[in-house]
């Protein structure tokens, strides 16, 4: 569906670097804690946090997908001088999910919680109080919106554009791309949520302009998006597309 102009065999091809990624993604988790030393004493790979994680007044919204070396995005809050507090979805194996939050719980000095309710106030109160909230966002969430990507609807998880719009902090997305060798590039782009009168609309906009900027990110490195597993499915026709609350 995103690239019709591809020949069976490139398409072939493409996949087959897909599956290489995914090996990928395993080994660096691995070695989360040598990466994470690498990272902060080589900075050039970072070069262009300083452009966009500039210290603002009202907290900061760091959000990412599951390309490249994703796990070493929120290494870019830290080149900008923040302490990032993370989000993460919780594993099935509980002795899998153990190993690799205190491999990650380095990189999150302000705290690294499982996905919930208390979660989300507990970070709400952080990105309000002017601290970082790190995430990713490009997982199929049946309970969030119903946006556009890649031409095809997907439900998506509106919590990122929510926090920026009701803590006026910038949505910043993140990328961590995988060059020559083991050299990994960050960029980072500002995310622009709208303020009007319509709560609802303004975060359906974010999310939106957020995967926008996700889906350009992957056709320029298709090979290095890992999460293509149903993203696209719809939710059971009993469940009903939940409204954003505006008082949340």
């Amino acid at each position: 569906m995103a690239f019709p102009h591809l020949t069976d065999g490139e398409i072939r091809a493409l996949s087959l670097k897909v599956w290489d990624n995914l090996g990928r993604v395993m080994a660096e988790a691995i070695h989360l804690p040598c990466l994470r030393q690498r990272a902060w004493q080589s900075r050039r790979d970072y070069a262009g946090a300083g452009t966009v994680l500039t210290n603002p007044a009202h907290g900061l919204i760091l959000a990412s997908g599951h390309i490249g070396a994703y796990e070493l995005v929120v290494m870019g809050g830290f080149m900008g001088g923040f302490e990032p507090t993370g989000v993460y979805q919780e594993l099935s194996n509980p002795l899998v999910d153990s190993f690799l939050r205190d491999l990650r719980r380095p990189m999150f000095p302000g705290g690294l919680f499982p996905k919930s309710h208390k979660t989300a106030r507990k970070v709400l109160s952080i990105v309000k109080a002017g601290g970082t909230a790190a995430f990713l966002a490009d997982q199929r969430e049946f309970k969030g919106i119903k946006i556009t990507f890649f031409g095809m609807p997907a439900y998506c998880n509106p919590f990122p554009s929510l926090l920026a719009r009701h803590c006026r902090a910038p949505l910043i997305a993140g990328r961590v791309i995988r060059a020559l060798g083991a050299t990994f590039i960050f960029q980072a782009d500002e995310v622009s949520v709208p303020r009007t009168k319509d709560v609802a609309a303004d975060i359906r906009v974010g999310t939106q302009r957020f995967h926008d900027l996700l889906e350009g990110y992957i056709r320029e490195y298709p090979e290095q998006w890992m999460w293509t597993h149903r993203k696209w499915a719809m939710p059971p026709e009993t469940e009903i597309e939940t409204p954003v609350d505006a008082t949340a």
